[in-house]
């Protein structure tokens, strides 16, 4: 079964550099919100600087 997250991981992987920093940076960057979960996880994997 697809989860809502596993969507999301899939569209920040897909994402360049910079559309993936500022998208995050449009969310709340709260723990526990699911998008900025997923857009910080593949940040951390890029090894990329907020």
């Amino acid at each position: 079964m697809i989860q809502w997250n596993d969507t999301q991981n899939e569209q920040a992987r897909a994402m360049s550099d910079a559309d993936l920093l500022a998208a995050y940076q449009r969310t709340t960057g709260e723990p526990g919100d699911q998008q900025a979960d997923a857009l910080l996880a593949e940040i951390e994997r890029r090894d990329l600087d907020i």
